[in-house]
């Protein structure tokens, strides 16, 4: 399958897993668009059409250029082990520490 996303494994496996889809065209790419909600085999049915015509075709298409954003599949799939994420990276201690700063400087004491 060479070393690009398999998406016909994604839709077999987690086809019904509802997802947003941003609609690009319309925002321009500076901010986002309006969603909506589809599965994640209808998105992949999108994404072969798209590709079958070709990216400059594709632009220059009335469909709408959607995005898949923010889909939380380890949410929704805890018991799928896709990988391992690395010790080092186990806890979110960047967010923590911008957090401490935003409440220090809430309180005033920073």
């Amino acid at each position: 399958h060479g070393s690009g996303i398999d998406v016909e494994a994604l839709s077999k496996r987690f086809g019904d897993s509802k997802v947003w889809a941003t609609h690009c065209r319309a925002c321009g790419g500076k901010s986002p668009g309006e969603r909506i909600e589809t599965t994640v085999a209808d998105y992949v049915r999108y994404w072969q059409k798209h590709r079958a015509n070709g990216e400059a075709k594709a632009i220059e298409e009335e469909d709408p250029l959607l995005y898949l954003k923010d889909w939380h599949f380890t949410k929704d799939h805890e018991d799928y082990v896709a990988y391992e994420t690395p010790e080092y990276f186990r806890e979110d201690w960047l967010n923590e520490y911008y957090d401490g700063i935003r409440a220090r400087q809430r309180t005033g004491s920073a």
